[in-house]
């Protein structure tokens, strides 16, 4: 017999003329699973709601207070950073007005978190926050989030820019001089004197800092990192446990972190600081030769002036 013609992908095949009992049969048994499904199903809800796993319809359900972590960022960049904290619940969240001069920063980077500035030095950068699960993940990267050596200054993940004590602001130290090359030099005295204010705008205020000390960290990746004093070095072995640190337990806690700042800082700035003070701690390398060394500037919050 001649072939007939070729069947086409979208052509609708024709039904077999042979076995005509086989769809009826075939009904039958999908209806028989159908039904044997549904039985399961109604038998395991009814046993759900009289174990209390769920209301009953004749019952209201009940209020559950659930803490989570929110499981993505905001899109809209009109919505404050805090609703990426899990200690910052966002029903409880204010919802402040972003500054104009982030939105075009935001919608090129949606995890942009503020803008740091040191007058007289090569400090003019965007400041970001990573995520949770990659916490340096802008050490390498680029503020459009490319691979560059150089990195982008970034906050903790855990950091909360609306109401901590104490944020930490990384930044690698480059030969070139860019990115916290310049935070090094605060190891000078007279440069610190030059340089004595830090200008740290976040998505929703503008503030500038005055640098309240200068002190050294002798850090190991993995290995509890000390305090290193001026002519002792890290012969006391005196841990530096404040890296994680974003609010003050109590007092108690404050006056051993301030002591501890003033017996290893490098010299004194004249100025000081209290508890009630907002306190950024900007930390870069020390440089070549001394890679296992870190400068550690803490400045304060000054006063607005209108």
């Amino acid at each position: 017999m001649p072939a007939g013609p070729p069947q086409s992908p979208l052509t609708k095949p024709a039904r077999s003329s042979s076995g005509s009992g086989r769809p009826w049969r075939l009904w039958q048994k999908t209806a028989v699973l159908a039904l044997a499904v549904f039985v399961v199903l109604w038998s395991g809800y009814s046993l759900a709601q009289s174990l209390g796993w769920l209301p009953r319809p004749d019952q209201a359900p009940q209020q559950t207070q659930l803490a989570h972590e929110p499981e993505a960022a905001p899109t809209d960049p009109t919505l404050p950073h805090p609703l990426r904290d899990p200690l910052f619940p966002p029903a409880l969240a204010p919802t402040p007005q972003v500054l104009p001069q982030f939105l075009d920063l935001l919608a090129q980077n949606d995890q942009t978190i503020g803008w740091i500035r040191i007058p007289g030095t090569h400090i003019d950068y965007p400041v970001v926050q990573g995520p949770y699960s990659d916490w340096d993940f802008y050490l390498n990267r680029s503020f459009t989030r490319q691979h560059d050596g150089h990195g982008t200054p970034y906050i903790w993940p855990h950091n909360n820019i609306l109401k901590d004590d104490l944020t930490f602001i990384f930044a690698h130290n480059m030969r070139d001089g860019s990115r916290f090359a310049d935070i090094a030099r605060y190891r000078n005295e007279s440069f610190c004197t030059a340089h004595p204010i830090i200008e740290f705008d976040t998505l929703y205020v503008e503030a500038r800092f005055a640098v309240a000390a200068v002190f050294m960290v002798h850090s190991q990746t993995g290995v509890a990192d000390y305090f290193q004093h001026p002519t002792r070095g890290i012969a006391d072995q005196t841990p530096f446990p404040y890296v994680f640190t974003t609010r003050w337990a109590n007092q108690e806690e404050f006056d051993q972190f301030r002591d501890l700042v003033r017996e290893y800082q490098l010299f004194d700035t004249g100025v000081d600081f209290s508890r009630e003070d907002r306190l950024i701690a900007l930390w870069t390398c020390a440089g070549a030769g001394v890679a296992e060394e870190r400068v550690i500037v803490i400045a304060k919050e000054l006063p607005t002036t209108d």
